[in-house]
C-alpha cells in the first residue's frame, strides 16, 4: 500500500512537471495581434529577448502604411495627422494618406526624419500595392521620397 502511494505522489509530481514545461514552451511563442508580416528580425531563434527589447518590426497586411523620410529642416511642418499626397513609381495613381507618427530623433548620417502614414488604397488597386514598393511623398509644397510600406 505504502509503494502503491509513493508511485501516484511520483506521477503527481512529475504531471506537475510535464505541465509546467507545457506553459514554458508555450510562453516561448509570440503571436501578433493582426495579420502581416515581419519585415525586419531584431533578435535571432536562440537570442535573448527582454521586456523592452524589441524582438521584430511587423507590418500589417490590413491598413497599408508608409514609412518615409523628410530633410530635418523641413519636419516641423509634418505632425500627426498632416494629410499627404502618395504617388507610387510603378504608377500613375495619386493616393491619399494621414501621417500617423514621426520619429523624435534624426538619422545622423542623412540628417533627416522619418514619418508613417496610412495610406488610403481604394480596392481596384490593392493587388497593385506592396510591401517595399518605393513612393513620393507630397506633404503640401514639399517632396519627400522612401520606400513604402504600404
Amino acid at each position: 500500500m505504502e509503494e502503491l502511494a509513493d508511485a501516484r505522489a511520483q506521477v503527481a509530481e512529475r504531471r506537475g512537471r510535464v505541465e509546467h514545461l507545457e506553459r514554458a514552451i508555450a510562453d516561448t511563442f509570440i503571436i501578433a495581434p493582426f495579420n502581416g508580416v515581419v519585415a525586419e528580425c531584431y533578435v535571432e531563434p536562440g537570442g535573448l529577448a527582454g521586456p523592452s527589447r524589441p524582438i521584430a518590426r511587423l507590418l500589417s497586411n490590413d491598413i497599408p502604411r508608409l514609412r518615409f523620410a523628410m530633410p530635418e529642416a523641413q519636419a516641423r511642418r509634418v505632425v500627426v495627422g498632416t494629410h499627404i499626397q502618395v504617388r507610387l513609381t510603378s504608377s500613375d495613381e495619386a493616393l491619399g494618406g494621414v501621417v500617423e507618427s514621426v520619429v523624435p530623433e534624426v538619422d545622423a548620417a542623412a540628417r533627416m526624419i522619418f514619418a508613417v502614414a496610412r495610406v488610403d488604397v481604394p480596392a481596384i488597386l490593392k493587388s497593385l500595392v506592396s510591401a517595399g514598393m518605393l513612393a513620393r511623398v507630397r506633404i503640401a509644397d514639399q517632396i519627400a521620397e522612401g520606400p513604402g510600406g504600404p
